[in-house]
């Protein structure tokens, strides 16, 4: 019972640091960090692996499904608490944008209208304005025929 524990720990951490490591990895530019953590990650693996062969396979199976499952929500939620706020640009086109226009002006969202009532540039610079928007879109797209696209807007000169 205590290797299937320890087992247990190591192949949570094992999937939190690869989820990490696939998420760092498609959002970063360097080079050094890329290699940092895939150093680190296969390191520990070796640790995983070992444990591996002290098991039978009816318990590596269930218990590496499970914490699959448990360590790729874990890792988007460590993530999540890390996130810095950032612009996001969503375009949004439909047949009467006005309603999402009196959301911007009350709640002091910048926009951009780039086709009367029919095609604006929303610029959101916190989570909060962006759910705001996010929430009416989803309750007039049906009406109004809505879609949109999303940007993150995070290079810099």
């Amino acid at each position: 019972m205590k290797l299937i524990i320890i087992f247990f720990v190591l192949q949570l951490i094992n999937v939190i640091l690869n989820t990490l490591k696939t998420l760092i990895m498609s959002k970063t530019d360097s080079k050094h960090a890329a290699a940092a953590i895939n150093a680190i990650t296969f390191a520990f693996y070796t640790t995983v692996v070992q444990q591996i062969g002290r098991l039978d396979l009816m318990v590596t199976i269930p218990v590496t499904a499970v914490t699959n499952i448990i360590g790729v929500y874990l890792s988007y939620w460590i993530l999540a608490k890390f996130r810095k706020d950032q612009l996001w640009k969503i375009e949004v086109y439909g047949e009467d944008l006005c309603g999402l226009m009196e959301v911007c002006r009350r709640e002091d969202i910048g926009y951009l209208q780039l086709k009367e009532n029919m095609i604006i540039n929303v610029y959101c610079y916190t989570q909060a304005q962006s759910e705001q928007v996010g929430h009416w879109i989803k309750t007039a797209a049906p009406e109004y025929n809505v879609h949109y696209n999303i940007t993150i807007i995070n290079k810099k000169f």
